[in-house]
């Protein structure tokens, strides 16, 4: 039986918690319990980032969610078989198990929740049943199964494993089974996406903790994935172990922002170099500087564009997309009543009201 876990308490979330409330919810744990954010009491941190990232693991997945919620922890367990599950409960419904096998009166409990399904009555079932029919030298689990027609068996389907035939000469051998993929979100800021990088970081694999770098490809976007081949949990029986995948969240940059495979770039500029035009210079994604020409009458908000200077494509596609100049005018905050005088000269230029074409 797993132990009694409650994940969604884990996070803070309600059962009925959505998806995203569970992602805010597990980022603001993650980044408060984070191993390397607490040196003075990592001990205590591992053990609580642990914690949360196996209860975010489990509710941000579909289908491990609604086997938790239906099953409870238990569940989750390798090998479950959620569709035998469903029959015994159906059966216990229906009575099963209402007098133990040889009138030893035994009751026979079947209840599912959060913490995991849980069996009453089985002292009764296994040991009485058996120890009523006398049968020297047969004990435990495997007399059950003689003695109820196979049905030690059928409770080991529910696991997928033999439960009930132990000791039993010619049991069933267990087959290896590949380990389960491991799902970690990161943060990484806006260039290190558009440049790629190397990152540290603690994952829950296995029995413990373990630290892995992970390189994340120049260009990648946000939400996309990194995978990291046999860095999942390990599999049992020889089988190989499962991946590692890292789901990227690309921080917000001030005056940066992807489209595409294009990169948006708010330059501001004078007022006079937007009336008169201007060659000025502006750094790149590479830490490089480009020039660039503004034309005369530049308004705020016009764009130019700058070819393959943009975000790299996949390797498939090869090349870069391109650097789009958004230029914002910039008004001058010092000068006082002379600069205001100055800028109001400038109205008698206008061919008529700016404002002419705005209709709602």
């Amino acid at each position: 039986m797993a132990e009694t876990k409650d994940y969604y308490a884990t996070l803070g979330v309600s059962k009925g918690a959505s998806a995203e409330e569970i992602r805010k919810a597990y980022r603001k744990l993650a980044r408060q319990w984070h191993p390397d954010l607490n040196p003075k009491s990592r001990a205590e941190a591992e053990r609580r980032f642990k914690e949360i990232s196996e209860a975010h693991a489990v509710l941000s997945d579909a289908g491990k969610r609604k086997l938790y919620d239906e099953f409870g922890a238990d569940g989750l367990r390798e090998g479950f078989d959620p569709g035998r599950a469903r029959e015994w409960k159906k059966w216990a419904d229906q009575g099963g198990f209402a007098h133990a096998p040889g009138g030893g009166g035994g009751s026979f409990r079947f209840e599912f929740g959060p913490g995991g399904f849980s069996f009453g009555g089985l002292e009764d079932l296994f040991g009485g049943a058996a120890g009523s029919r006398g049968g020297a030298g047969r004990g435990g689990a495997g007399d059950a199964e003689d003695e109820t027609g196979g049905l030690g068996g059928i409770f080991g389907d529910v696991l997928g494993r033999g439960a009930g035939r132990r000791g039993r000469a010619g049991g069933g051998r267990g087959r290896g089974r590949a380990g389960a993929d491991i799902e970690h979100e990161v943060e990484i800021p806006f260039l290190d996406a558009l440049r790629g990088t190397t990152i540290a970081l603690s994952i829950e694999r296995g029995n413990g903790g373990e630290r892995v770098e992970a390189k994340v490809p120049p260009g990648i976007r946000d939400g996309q994935k990194v995978r990291l081949a046999g860095l999942g949990q390990p599999g049992a029986g020889g089988a190989p172990a499962g991946d590692l995948y890292l789901k990227v969240a690309v921080k917000p940059h001030p005056f940066l922002s992807r489209r595409g495979d294009d990169v948006l770039m708010e330059v501001p500029v004078t007022m006079g170099e937007a009336v008169a035009g201007a060659t000025i210079s502006i750094p790149t994604l590479e830490g490089g500087e480009a020039t660039v020409r503004v034309p005369p009458r530049t308004s705020s908000g016009q764009t130019l564009r700058l070819r393959g200077l943009g975000a790299p494509r996949p390797k498939k596609d090869g090349g870069r997309g391109d650097l789009l100049v958004r230029i914002v005018v910039r008004v001058p905050k010092g000068g006082g009543d002379e600069a205001a005088k100055l800028a109001k000269e400038l109205d008698r230029f206008y061919e008529g009201d700016p404002r002419a074409e705005l209709r709602l």
